[in-house]
């Protein structure tokens, strides 16, 4: 990720990530407690996670 169309916010990397390993928003949500529509808000930078949703997501990426 170091040419000009990398992600830059949060949510835009959690999208590039969440479609590069071809995973649906709604199959995300369910693995760290959210719902797709939050998942989509987050892509869209109209929320953030949680401390919570963080370590959950931190968990999913490395399968522990």
């Amino acid at each position: 990720m170091s040419n000009a169309t990398e992600p830059k916010t949060v949510g835009e990397r959690i999208k590039y990530l969440r479609e590069k390993n071809k995973e649906s928003q709604e199959k995300l949500g369910e693995a760290i407690g959210l719902s797709q529509n939050s998942i989509s808000k987050l892509e869209k930078g109209e929320t953030q996670l949680t401390l919570e949703n963080h370590i959950q997501l931190i968990l999913r990426i490395y399968a522990l």
